[in-house]
């Protein structure tokens, strides 16, 4: 077990405990889980290409924030998940063609960032929402530079 592992497991628990009670939360933090285990249950495996399978299961929590989302903060952790499925093509070519432009080390590293700021995204968001403080200060920038896709993709009050 890495302590990229334990970084990511201490994330999701911290954050399944600040929104307990709150299912869409949880349901958003189990899919993390869920595609980070698959993604490394697969590469300790020694299968072939898990840089393609883990930006698979990536891509498969997008379409899931694509066909479940109703919020902004939705919206930003599927952002994420496309960043990291990039992240996965982009080592993914390097292997393949053998190019060596990009290290293992900077690969894993932008990927436990995605993670760790989707976390964060998630148990943010929730930790707000449960002060009563969703739609002050900390979230005006954002709504400010995104409230043009707000009509388009989701409702703004961030409420379950």
């Amino acid at each position: 077990m890495s302590i990229y592992n334990v970084i990511i497991g201490a994330g999701a628990a911290a954050a399944a405990l600040v929104c307990y009670g709150q299912w869409r939360y949880l349901a958003w933090i189990a899919a993390i889980i869920g595609s980070y285990a698959l993604s490394v249950a697969y590469w300790d495996l020694g299968l072939p290409y898990p840089e393609f399978f883990a930006g698979c299961c990536d891509l498969a929590v997008v379409g899931l924030i694509a066909w479940q989302a109703r919020f902004i903060w939705e919206l930003w952790l599927g952002l994420l998940f496309l960043t990291m499925s990039f992240v996965n093509l982009v080592y993914f070519a390097n292997n393949l063609l053998g190019a060596a432009l990009v290290s293992h080390a900077a690969y894993s590293g932008l990927l436990e960032v995605a993670n760790v700021a989707a976390i964060l995204v998630i148990g943010g968001t929730c930790s707000f929402e449960k002060s009563g403080l969703d739609h002050v200060l900390p979230l005006r920038p954002w709504m400010f530079l995104f409230g043009r896709m707000r009509p388009a993709y989701a409702r703004s009050n961030s409420r379950s």
